[in-house]
């Protein structure tokens, strides 16, 4: 095992061959002396409702691909498309809509990734259910 920093905090982490003797995908929190503990995974789990759902990730240490985030639906065959705002980072310069449409092989889908935090429109055909699962979002 080693100490890493993992979104400015110190954090404990297992090398996979040390690991190799676990139970297979188990999480295991471990708390120090000192007070620190390593963060377990977290699920995020949204009803979506037919047609417009404005969605925030709050799971996760990466960001989801619209790919990844379509398979995390109960039925993946009912997303229509999603939208989402990328800022410039500057106030006086705009940013852009980016989506990403599935069903609409000839219409340009720039999502290519979904940050944590920020908001996306998803539009859905029936009912669904995302869920996902990684890391608790720290809002940096």
């Amino acid at each position: 095992m080693l100490w890493v920093k993992f979104q400015g905090r110190s954090c404990l982490k297992f090398l996979e061959r040390s690991l190799s003797g676990l139970v297979g995908g188990a999480v295991f929190a471990i708390t120090m002396a000192n007070g620190w503990a390593a963060v377990p995974n977290a699920t995020q789990q949204i009803e979506l409702n037919v047609g417009w759902n404005l969605v925030s990730i709050q799971v996760g240490d990466a960001p989801y691909t619209s790919a990844a985030f379509q398979a995390a639906l109960s039925d993946p065959s009912r997303l229509i498309e999603i939208w989402g705002y990328s800022p410039t980072g500057n106030p006086a310069v705009p940013g852009t809509w980016e989506t990403f449409q599935p069903t609409q092989p000839a219409f340009p889908s720039d999502l290519t990734q979904l940050v944590q935090g920020r908001g996306y429109w998803v539009n859905v055909s029936q009912a669904t259910t995302l869920t996902l699962t990684g890391v608790p979002w720290d809002g940096s």
